[in-house]
């Protein structure tokens, strides 16, 4: 947004994410019976998702193993894409494309965004947030959520230090809980698709006011 009104600043512009009509879990505690796992929900059909994923994964795979910690990657992707991951990681769970992510999303402590490249907002997030598991991401791969840093989300500078802040946080289920009610909390009211119409509504009746007056 910022882009186009430096190239057209006398041009009017909304910026709209998507709304979520998903399942919404009302209540979770992760405890000791959460099974020890984390999870990548995304399509991986794009180079570059691929390569995020990769990235991750060379960083990850090895001492999460270590610590009996599972990996999950849940999403589309070209077969012979995922049959390289699945002989290159074997520790790792290549899922491809699912029915669900919410099982997925059950079954672990935490979910995990890490791209490197490619920021702006994803529905996947929402996913992750509405199923109140609590999220991992590399710096600057979230936007238009209103989710801070320490409260609601977890922030990392890069592929080692956030391998360091899942093995970290693993088994800190105050400080997981914590997170996922903040996060479910400061998105519980802002991604309603009649607001998502409203804004709009309201944006194109203002551009129709103006319209009429200057042709008059």
């Amino acid at each position: 947004r910022a882009h186009f009104q430096a190239d057209a600043p006398n041009q009017t512009f909304l910026s709209l994410v998507p709304g979520y009509d998903g399942p919404r879990l009302a209540q979770r505690t992760l405890t000791a019976e959460t099974p020890r796992r984390v999870v990548v929900v995304g399509s991986f059909d794009w180079i570059v998702k691929q390569q995020n994923l990769v990235e991750f994964l060379e960083a990850a795979a090895a001492p999460l193993a270590h610590d009996g910690i599972g990996i999950d990657i849940v999403g589309a992707g070209p077969a012979a894409v995922l049959d390289h991951w699945r002989h290159r990681f074997p520790n790792v769970a290549i899922h491809g494309r699912v029915e669900a992510v919410e099982p997925y999303l059950a079954g672990a402590r935490m979910s995990i965004v890490p791209e490197r490249v490619g920021g702006g907002f994803k529905l996947k997030v929402l996913n992750a947030v509405f199923q109140r598991c609590p999220l991992f991401a590399l710096a600057g791969s979230l936007a238009e959520v209103p989710l801070i840093d320490g409260k609601s989300v977890r922030f990392f500078r890069d592929f080692p230090s956030l391998v360091d802040g899942i093995r970290r946080s693993i088994d800190d289920f105050d400080g997981l809980n914590a997170l996922q009610t903040a996060a479910f909390d400061a998105c519980r009211e802002g991604f309603q698709w009649h607001d998502r119409g409203q804004s709009l509504h309201q944006t194109l009746a203002s551009l129709s006011k103006l319209h009429r007056e200057d042709v008059r």
